[in-house]
Formats: C-alpha cells, structure tokens, sequence
C-alpha cells in the first residue's frame, strides 16, 4: 500500500526556496491537525498512515512504513534536503530519515 504525501500548505511568492517540510502523521495514523497549521513558508506535506483505513499493519513494521515514506518523499519532492518532522511516532521519522 503506497504512501502518499499530502500538500498541506504551498508557499507564498518568495519562499519557494525554503527546505520543504514532511509531516508524518500522529500515532492514531492521522493528519488532520496540520492542515491546522498556519503558514510555514515553505511547502509542507504531510503522510497519513496508509494502512489506517484497512485497520491492518504493514508486515514489515515500522521499517516498512519508514522506507514507503521515504520513497513517497523522493517521489514527490526529488533529490535535496528535506525537513521531517511530526507530532508522535519519533521511531518512524528517524527510520526515515537514516
């Protein structure tokens, strides 16, 4: 089941620049909350737990997930830095990010 990265917010005029942000979901799965989010001045997406909806879990894990992410990352924004960043699940960033 992919992982989709969702845009939460496009920068204004001027801030195309900024390193884009990633956010990954809560541990309940969700997203919600970021489109809460006032503007960060950068291109911030955010990835929803793609096996939320079927309530199953990934075989693989956290590992699993964290290279889904990773590879719904490079395939929207490409290559160069990146910030990620969320509110729970601090293994699965890490995961993503190392």
């Amino acid at each position: 089941m992919p992982a989709i990265l969702e845009e939460v917010d496009k920068p204004m005029h001027g801030y195309g620049s900024a390193t884009p942000l990633v956010l990954i979901h809560d541990g309940g799965g969700t997203i919600f909350q970021y489109f809460m989010l006032g503007s960060l001045r950068r291109a911030t997406y955010a990835i929803a737990n793609p096996y939320f909806d079927d309530g199953i879990k990934p075989a693989g894990g956290i590992p699993q997930l964290a290279k889904e992410y990773a590879e719904a990352i490079r395939g929207t924004i490409g290559k160069g830095p990146v910030i990620v960043g969320g509110t729970t699940i601090a293994t699965s960033r890490w995961s993503v990010c190392c």
